[in-house]
């Protein structure tokens, strides 16, 4: 996942017998799964039979896999390594042994390569005045005094001008999201302006330059620390390339540095440079399905140039793999496609390049991501949009729910993953992760988790030590069962005037236990009084044909499980 490159300090990795452990509540039972042959050999076409081959121990094979290629490869996995090629042939050899139609998609783009550390932001007109702030990517681990760091894909410029604030800086200042925000703002100035405000980065910028802004500064909320500096510099990885190429630097800032230069004279460097580099996706697509509702999952296999990436995002691309081998052998309603995406840790490269084509993207009906999915001091996070209570994200929480596995919405993470692009091109498009933002772990979600407050998410994130010891089992089985679910949810869909849309998944196994308790439930329900032999007699006849083929048969079906029956 695209989040930070500044300086973190790692942690000790606990292990199962630790404190940590220990204060994990009590964990969902989980269902016995079946053995690899029977996997194998059978048609995963129910939702029990299916999560029932979801396990971690079988995703931990591809993860193995992923390790011993990074040994190979000096410890790297990232795009332009022996590593990514050598897992992108692993992957498409294993899905074209199960029947996938397996290509490879090449992208070209320009590739940032940020100076960040030459970086500088100074305030005074003149030498005695001069203050120097610390740039967060020469701090130390636990250097306090972090001040700035500038924002990813901002453009390179040495600008020295008076700062001006878009009003007061206080908790209640400008957002710069409309134009009208800089009605006052004087040209050739440096805009201060703060984070957030529903628009991104792109059109603050846009609004500044328009007015004459020589530069920019993104200031935190009041309240908010250094450490969530990343928020802002990290908010829009795939900036245009046209932002990198104009001579307009943006910074990002905390709250008292803001207030610090406010209506002062400052000076902003920054250098950045862009070369054209070559890299590739794997897109590995079933045979039947209808092509014009495509059912997209994906995860980018690229890691860090740091280490081999096994939780990030190795975790990602083994439960693609293995929810892929599941559903092989299904012949689902709409075209099942599943995507590795690569340099995703350059600024979600792969997925732009998919998304922004209309020959690829054209079909896609919903996108499902998948990132860092087995993190030690875990939480389960949901991203997307939630207002959209039909959208993916309720297919998500639907999995939790029935689960009783406590879940949460994850802010501001939709486009620091891949599920950015699709969501930009009007794709529904969600996801999930084992992290959030920001990157340690809160009390409130210690005592819902378990875990240590005041931690790490992933002690090991971006690091030499995101190797095989760095993934939590517990989490990554949860998991990958969620994206089996949503995908056999989507896939089985009925597609638009094909007679019922219903989600058939979840008639199959909508509460994933056993048919004969769903139809005890349904014999205690009033309706049963009056028609037991006839009301009975149609739900087993259900069972036995599938279940959505008939609106009434599925009314049935989900009064017999106590749920409110929702017209397709």
């Amino acid at each position: 996942m695209v989040k930070s490159n500044l300086r973190i300090k790692e942690l000790v990795l606990h292990d199962e017998d630790s404190d940590h452990h220990n204060r994990t509540p009590k964990r969902a039972a989980r269902k016995q799964k079946d053995s690899p042959a029977e996997c194998r050999d059978r048609v995963n076409d129910t939702m029990d039979k299916l999560l029932r081959c979801m396990s971690a121990e079988r995703v931990m094979k591809h993860l193995v896999k992923f390790q011993d290629i990074a040994n190979q490869n000096g410890g790297r996995r990232d795009w332009s390594s022996k590593g990514y090629e050598q897992s992108a042939k692993y992957i498409s050899s294993l899905l074209e042994a199960h029947n996938y139609s397996v290509s490879i998609h090449p992208f070209v783009y320009p590739n940032l390569e940020q100076n960040v550390e030459t970086a500088i932001l100074e305030r005074g007109a003149n030498e005695e005045e001069r203050k120097q702030y610390v740039n967060a990517f020469l701090a130390a681990d636990d250097d306090m005094m972090t001040h700035f760091a500038p924002v990813h894909f901002s453009g390179s410029g040495d600008v020295r001008g008076r700062t001006l604030s878009l009003g007061e800086i206080t908790s209640h200042s400008s957002f710069g999201c409309q134009s009208t925000d800089f009605e006052r703002f004087e040209k050739g100035s440096i805009a201060i302006l703060r984070h957030g405000g529903g628009c991104l980065i792109r059109r603050k910028i846009t609004n500044a330059r328009s007015m004459g802004a020589i530069g920019m500064a993104i200031h935190l909320a009041e309240g908010k620390q250094r450490g969530e500096l990343p928020e802002i510099v990290y908010q829009e990885p795939f900036l245009d390339a046209t932002f990198a190429k104009s001579n307009f630097p943006v910074i990002a800032i905390t709250f008292e540095v803001a207030m610090e230069l406010a209506n002062t004279t400052c000076r902003i460097f920054v250098n950045n440079s862009l070369v054209d580099l070559e890299s590739y996706n794997v897109i590995a697509e079933s045979r039947t399905g209808d092509p014009n509702h495509v059912v997209l999952v994906g995860a980018h296999l690229d890691g860090s140039k740091n280490g081999p990436g096994i939780e990030d995002n190795g975790t990602g691309a083994a439960a693609l793999v293995e929810v892929a081998l599941g559903m092989a052998k299904l012949h689902p309603t709409r075209r099942l496609r599943f995507a590795w995406w690569g340099a995703e840790e350059d600024g979600l490269i792969g997925s732009m390049a998919y998304a922004r084509e209309r020959n690829y993207a054209a079909g896609v009906s919903v996108y499902l991501n998948v990132d860092m999915i087995g993190s030690q001091n875990y939480v389960f996070g949901i991203h997307g949009n939630f207002s959209d209570t039909q959208g993916p994200t309720s297919v998500l929480e639907e999995f939790y729910k029935i689960n009783d596995i406590p879940y949460q919405e994850i802010p501001n993470v939709t486009c620091r993953s891949d599920a950015c692009h699709f969501h930009l091109q009007g794709i529904p498009a969600a996801g999930i992760t084992s992290v959030s933002i920001p990157m340690r772990k809160t009390a409130t979600e210690a005592s819902l988790y378990g875990g240590t407050a005041g931690e790490l998410y992933d002690s090991c994130y971006h690091l030499p030590c995101d190797n095989l010891t760095n993934v939590n089992s517990y989490p990554l089985e949860i998991n990958t069962e969620a994206v089996a679910y949503a995908a056999m949810v989507y896939a089985m869909k009925q597609v638009p005037g094909n007679g019922d849309a219903v989600h058939a998944a979840k008639v199959l196994a909508p509460s994933l236990e056993p048919v004969a308790n769903a139809t005890l439930t349904f014999a205690n329900r009033s309706m049963v009084l009056l028609y037991p032999v006839v009301q009975v007699g149609i739900v087993l006849l259900c069972l036995k044909w599938g279940h959505g083929r008939h609106r009434s048969c599925r009314r049935r079906y989900d009064t017999a499980l106590g749920r409110k029956y929702r017209k397709p």
